[in-house]
């Protein structure tokens, strides 16, 4: 996902109108089946890009979106990544590293019955308008399949569930990056404290198989619920070769 090539890419302006056009389309077919909108934002004191061990961006970036959820376990989401900084030109690569960035997905969640339990899985489409903002070289599509099976640990009075998984994700690069093959394999834990207070952790690792890489990387933090629809929440997040980054956020759901 950050390996840089030199083939040439199509114009910013193409690109983003086709990908929005694609995104609204889906969003407006499922609308009728849809049935909520969660926003959410976040600060973090940097911008870790954790598969592949190494920092975005160091200062403190505003990250946030929307997500419409649908019948079917479909969901749209639009996401965005913006430096708190002022100085620079917004959207360059030369003044604000990789702070700032659109994302537009179309994904999946649903699960699946066999003789050895019931497995959850996840497809996942999106595009990553990149640094720098002028030209579409820089952007990137991820096509992402994951398979998971949660489990609640016995005598727990099921409030720890614990969630092998294992994640397929092709970055295909759009010029300027290279295309790139990430198989994330770890373990993600719940541990239910009361009624509205949970602690949460993932630990994987992420294994590039081209070039024999692999990236430990861990999400550690608490959320909370102040309600049905209001959640805030923290996560403390490492990976191998690179600083830890601290983030806190709240989620809305219309």
């Amino acid at each position: 996902m950050i390996k840089r090539a030199n083939n040439g890419g199509h114009r910013q302006s193409l690109c983003v109108t086709l990908m929005l056009f694609v995104f609204v389309a889906c969003a407006d077919k499922a609308a009728a089946a849809c049935n909520s909108t969660t926003v959410y934002a976040t600060i973090l004191d940097r911008y870790l890009y954790q598969d592949s061990g190494f920092s975005g961006y160091d200062d403190p970036v505003f990250q946030g979106g929307a997500t419409l959820n649908c019948d079917g376990g479909w969901w749209f989401d639009l996401f965005n990544s913006s430096a708190l900084s002022r100085d620079g030109t917004y959207g360059s690569i030369a003044d604000r590293q990789l702070a700032d960035e659109f994302d537009f997905t179309v994904a999946q969640n649903s699960e699946f019955k066999t003789g050895i339990g019931t497995f959850q899985y996840q497809i996942f489409s999106s595009y990553y308008v990149m640094a720098d903002f002028d030209r579409a070289k820089d952007d990137i599509i991820e096509l992402r399949l994951e398979l998971a099976r949660a489990f609640k640990l016995p005598g727990s009075l099921n409030i720890i569930s614990v969630t092998p998984f294992v994640r397929a994700m092709e970055f295909v690069g759009l010029g300027v990056y290279r295309n790139q093959t990430i198989i994330r394999s770890g373990i993600r834990t719940s541990i239910g404290l009361t009624d509205r207070l949970s602690l949460n952790s993932a630990l994987a690792v992420s294994s590039d198989p081209r070039t024999g890489i692999d990236i430990f990387r861990t999400e550690t933090g608490p959320s909370f619920a102040l309600n049905k629809q209001v959640s805030v929440f923290g996560e403390w997040q490492t990976s191998e070769g690179t600083k830890s980054a601290a983030m806190v956020g709240f989620s809305r759901t219309f």
